[in-house]
């Protein structure tokens, strides 16, 4: 059996590579899970020089805040993260690293209040995907729920959300509701490579397809003038 599952996989990644003859234009994500992953920390003498060059950048003071959320610097993290929101207010990886400081603080009032605000003002499917998502990576589950749940009812037509709830479920250890998660999703968009290799995975055999490469445009000719 388990053999047969990873023969599937295998069949599902060839169809989506073979015969394309520019596969760096069509880059394939190999597995969805990495989504709901943190990134490793990175050199904060690095960052201080990039934010010296890129003050603005509010990517950049969120990385910041997560180097000194790991030395236990707890001020100086909250201090970057809300940093971050000020040059992106939707900067939702942001978000939700403050929530997750304030809950570890034990400010858990401050915590769920802050919850529901960026909920609400998450708005639309898209940005409630987004910032659900960035809850899942602080391994706050429930708050990312509640994002992909809300996602689905302002869009039930979402390929995302239904896949992002089948993290959630794997998360979880609900592989059958995992997989009715991500068969919806699929079913709504069979494009997607990663979902695909999550019911390889789960045991349920799909042939994912590949969108056609958009057609060559015409070099463009300039006229030549003869003498």
């Amino acid at each position: 059996m388990y053999k047969f599952r990873f023969a599937i996989t295998l069949f599902v990644v060839g169809l989506l590579t073979a015969g394309c003859p520019n596969q760096a234009s069509r880059p394939v994500q190999a597995d969805a899970r990495k989504n709901v992953k943190l990134a490793p920390i990175e050199d904060e003498g690095t960052l201080l020089g990039e934010i010296e060059k890129d003050f603005s950048n509010a990517d950049l003071h969120y990385r910041l805040g997560r180097v000194y959320n790991q030395k236990g610097q707890m001020a100086s993290a909250e201090f970057e993260y809300e940093r971050a929101l000020v040059f992106d207010p939707l900067h939702f990886d942001a978000q939700a690293a403050l929530v997750k400081l304030w809950q570890d603080s034990g400010n858990t009032a401050r915590a769920n209040q802050e919850i529901d605000r960026y909920i609400d003002r998450a708005g639309n499917a898209k940005n409630l995907i987004g910032l659900g998502t960035a809850f899942h990576r602080q391994a706050m589950l429930e708050p990312a729920k509640r994002c992909y749940d809300l996602a689905v009812q302002r869009d039930p037509q979402n390929p995302a959300a239904y896949k992002q709830l089948g993290l959630y479920y794997l998360s979880r250890n609900d592989k059958a509701a995992a997989t009715q998660m991500f068969a919806k999703s699929f079913e709504l968009d069979p494009y997607q490579s990663d979902v695909a290799m999550e019911l390889g995975r789960l045991g349920v055999t799909v042939k994912s397809r590949v969108a056609p490469m958009p057609a060559p445009q015409p070099a463009d000719v300039q006229d030549v003038k003869t003498k």
